[in-house]
């Protein structure tokens, strides 16, 4: 009996997958890839419970190399958070010259997401970092620039909302 099921299991599996469209192949692979960036998001909250700092960034750039096609808004946004991760994982480690210049590439990456909560996170990050180094000058421009950014997706959102109302 448990043969016969699995046999009917396996059937059913191979027929699914003859069906997928190349759209749903496409869809399935970018969330297959968030569902990666997820695992590896936990693997370096694991790894920083224990006080691995740098097993936990090493977990973070596995997401880094994930590559997503433009206009994947999701995709995007994980590596930017993934980003920001990294340089803060490195401010606990006392690492302010690295973080400076991880979240300095991280903000000048080429990137179509201009107006995002993400991107503006990303500065506020590097506020925090020229803070520690002692530039609080920097950070304060950093941050406004911060909210000059968020201000901007608000703006974008709310205009999109009176849009839909219509």
């Amino acid at each position: 009996l448990y043969v016969v099921l699995f046999i009917t299991l396996m059937a059913g599996c191979q027929s699914a997958k003859s069906r997928r469209t190349p759209q749903s192949r496409a869809e399935e692979q970018m969330l297959a890839k968030l569902s990666i960036a997820r695992s590896y998001h936990r693997r370096a909250n694991i790894a920083e419970q224990q006080g691995k700092g740098k097993q936990a960034i090493l977990e973070i750039e596995q997401i880094l190399v994930l590559r997503f096609p433009k206009g994947f808004r999701a995709g995007e946004e994980m590596l930017l958070d993934a980003w920001g991760r990294k340089t803060t994982l490195l401010l606990k480690l006392n690492q302010p010259q690295k973080a400076l210049a991880s979240i300095t590439k991280a903000i000048q990456r080429p990137s179509w997401l201009k107006h995002s909560f993400y991107r503006a996170h990303l500065f506020h990050i590097k506020g925090r970092v020229l803070e520690t180094l002692g530039k609080p000058y920097q950070a304060l421009k950093t941050y406004e620039h911060s909210i000059k950014l968020n201000q901007a997706v608000i703006r974008e959102i709310q205009k999109s909302m009176r849009k839909e109302r219509k």
